[in-house]
């Protein structure tokens, strides 16, 4: 994995969610998105793999998504993340 952040509480990620969170959160009335900034809550280990709990904003007038145990993903090489995984936003 080439990129070696360690995961920290209060740091900002971006949460992509799978197809079915997509739908569902499109019959709600928010909008539909293949990524979400999201804030770590808890971290289970000190290394860059280390799961996440993360509390995923959303576009709409639904509440918060609280993803536990999630994993760090990286762009396949068509630029496509796992669904269900956070990664980190890219600095520019």
């Amino acid at each position: 994995m080439e990129n070696q952040i360690i995961p920290s509480i209060g740091r900002v990620v971006l949460y992509h969610p799978t197809e079915k969170e997509k739908e569902a959160l499109k019959e709600l009335g928010c909008n539909k998105s293949n990524v979400l900034p999201g804030t770590i809550v808890a971290v289970w280990g000190d290394y860059p793999t280390s799961a996440v709990n993360v509390k995923v904003q959303v576009d709409g007038k639904y509440p918060d998504l609280w993803k536990t145990s999630i994993s760090v993903s990286e762009a396949d090489e068509q630029g496509n993340y796992r669904e269900g995984s956070y990664s980190w936003p890219v600095r520019k």
